[in-house]
This record gives C-alpha cells, sequence and structure tokens, in this order.
C-alpha cells in the first residue's frame, strides 16, 4: 500500500538505491511512477507492504516500508529494481562513494576514493553518504556526514582527523 514517505516512521526500514548520474526530470517521473506501481501491488506474505519513497538529489531512490519486510519481500523489491535499471537503461545498484566537494560531486568507487584524499583532491570536511543506513531517522543524521565522521577517516592525514 503507498503511503507518503514522510508519513513513514522514524524506525521504518529503508533501502537506499544510487544513480551514477543525475536522473533527468523525465526520468525521475517515469521511475516515480514504476514506483508507485510496485509499493501498490508489494506484498509480504499475502500483506500488503505499507511503504512509501522518495527520489533524493536525482540521484538517490529511497524506499521505505513501515512493517518489517520479509526475506522473499526484500527479494522482490531488489528484482524490482533490476527491472528499473533494464527499463530505463540506469543503474541503481551502484555501491561507488558519493562525495561532496566545493568543486563538484565525485562518484568514486573505494580504492580511488582512497587515492583522491592521498592527493588532497577530498579534504576531511568534504561530504560523504551512507547509504547503507537501515531506517528512517538516520536520514536526518547519519546519511550525509563528513568524510571527517565516517570510516573514512582512517586515510585522512593524522592532524585534521576528528575523534
Amino acid at each position: 500500500m503507498l503511503i507518503s514517505f514522510v508519513s513513514l516512521p522514524a524506525h521504518a526500514r529503508i533501502w537506499i538505491f544510487q544513480s551514477a548520474h543525475k536522473l533527468s526530470e523525465q526520468l525521475h517521473h517515469k521511475i516515480s511512477a514504476d514506483i508507485q506501481d510496485f509499493i501498490s501491488t508489494w506484498k509480504s506474505h499475502d500483506h500488503e507492504v505499507s511503504a512509501g519513497y522518495a527520489i533524493l538529489e536525482n540521484t538517490f531512490v529511497i524506499i521505505g516500508a513501515e512493517d518489517t519486510a520479509s526475506g522473499c519481500s526484500v527479494d522482490k523489491l531488489h528484482h524490482f529494481v533490476q527491472h528499473l535499471n533494464e527499463k530505463h537503461h540506469i543503474d541503481l545498484l551502484d555501491r561507488r562513494m558519493i562525495i561532496i566537494t566545493p568543486d563538484g560531486t565525485y562518484y568514486l568507487p573505494l580504492p580511488e576514493l582512497r587515492n583522491a584524499i592521498s592527493e588532497g583532491k577530498i579534504m576531511h570536511d568534504d561530504y560523504i553518504y551512507m547509504n547503507n543506513i537501515t531506517q528512517k531517522h538516520e536520514l536526518q543524521t547519519l546519511w550525509k556526514i563528513k568524510i571527517s565522521d565516517s570510516f573514512l577517516k582512517k586515510y585522512l592525514p593524522q592532524a585534521v582527523q576528528h575523534s
């Protein structure tokens, strides 16, 4: 059952899928329609899953469920995202890190990210998105954080690390 993402409780389970590129307005609308169709029929053990979604910064597709989704319903969600990828020629299962700096947005795999930090291209006060969070309330405090507050701080020069 489709509900507003905003109305999901703070403890709602979320899944974050990111695109390697910004979604156009047209693609944003197409994906929204597909997600609405999916959620309206999404079930867990023959019970409707109350769920909502948000597309943030034209890059992140976030789906949240009020009810605890079982293994099979989570599999259905991932199969649906694979279907979106094929249908719209995108990759919402991209696992590169997204870094925000004053110079722009970077999509980097972890080995390249380490090099960019050591070369001074990414600094302690730049931001990273932690797409492994699992509850809606974490979007406010744990999703977009400074590099110096993330697991990447170990790659920063010692003088700029925060504890």
